[in-house]
């Protein structure tokens, strides 16, 4: 496929899906199909020579589109609706064609600076508080991981980490950061008001939901975090779900440190390394992956296109 190609196909592609859109209320949310279904309209070998697109875009209904469950159907109540907009799909179109990878600020200083200004945004839009941002001089930091389970995984092991830092500072260790496996089996991510120090556990993270997946539950943010901060203990809020509503004052709740999550992904292969590492992010240390996609253009494209006013009044409509 040369460029010309590109332009047509592409052309052909977005007229689809903004036709999928459209006309989504006459597809189902549910596709009726059982598992295994993929075999009866997909060969069993990939093709030994290249097929036309006209051949490629004929397959896309009977293979992929019977076959998907729609998350934005207005039908579709369970889960949660996944966020997806035309500046997003646009965006995406130009997160593909840079490919980047952006492990490093030298590998992809765009992707890596655009990202950190975005999520500046995205912290005065959900009122988050100033050391939050990136561009703060505390310990602030934010990064978009792949997923929440990233997430969380990320701070349950920095957490841990903390926890064994301040275990052997208490116990007199000589070098508190260097990790004794043997501390590990005592901690327990405390997730309910079990009494567990008792038995000689030492609870060192507490994860809370801003907005549950099946419910949209909220724990007491405002009850738990003075617990977590008489214990010590590192709180964790997951707010895949309902975080966006912070955006509007009205649904604000009350809820700290990026240095934390950096010191303990440390990831500093000698290929990794470059001449501006000392005074630029490189966001391999904040994340699991090593490399990652130029996902802060979504949110670019749509705080610009769509404005935070306007995402306030969809937020609104949808409140209960």
């Amino acid at each position: 496929m040369n460029s010309n190609e590109f332009r047509k196909y592409g052309k052909e592609m977005v007229d689809y899906v903004a036709d999928f859109w459209d006309h989504i209320r006459e597809r189902r949310p549910l596709p009726n199909i059982k598992p295994g279904y993929i075999k009866d309209v997909v060969p069993s070998n990939a093709p030994p020579e290249p097929e036309d697109w006209n051949t490629i875009f004929n397959d896309l209904e009977e293979v992929v589109m019977k076959g998907n469950t729609y998350w934005h159907h207005p039908h579709f109540f369970a889960y949660f609706p996944t966020a997806c907009s035309y500046p997003a799909l646009i965006a995406d179109i130009l997160s593909g064609g840079i490919a980047g990878i952006g492990f490093s600020w030298k590998s992809g200083p765009a992707m890596t600076e655009l990202e950190m200004a975005t999520l500046d945004w995205l912290v005065d839009a959900l009122a988050l508080p100033e050391h939050f941002k990136n561009s703060h001089p505390g310990n602030g930091c934010g990064i978009i991981q792949c997923t929440a389970s990233d997430a969380t995984m990320i701070a349950v092991m920095s957490a841990r980490a903390k926890a064994v830092e301040a275990e052997q500072e208490h116990a007199d260790i000589l070098y508190p950061h260097f990790h004794d496996p043997a501390v590990f089996q005592n901690f327990v991510a405390y997730c309910s008001d079990q009494e567990d120090r008792a038995r000689g556990l030492i609870p060192f993270i507490l994860i809370a939901t801003m907005g549950t997946t099946s419910s949209c539950g909220m724990d007491r943010l405002n009850e738990l975090a003075p617990i977590c901060n008489r214990e010590h203990i590192w709180l964790h809020v997951d707010a895949a779900y309902a975080g966006s509503f912070l955006t509007c004052p009205e649904f604000r709740y009350m809820f700290k440190d990026g240095v934390t999550v950096t010191k303990y992904f440390n990831v500093d292969a000698t290929y990794l390394k470059h001449e501006y590492q000392a005074v630029a992010a490189d966001y391999r240390h904040l994340q699991v992956a090593l490399g990652r996609r130029f996902r802060a253009l979504k949110i670019w494209f749509v705080l610009r296109k769509l404005g935070v006013a306007y995402i306030q009044s969809l937020l609104r409509k949808v409140s209960f």
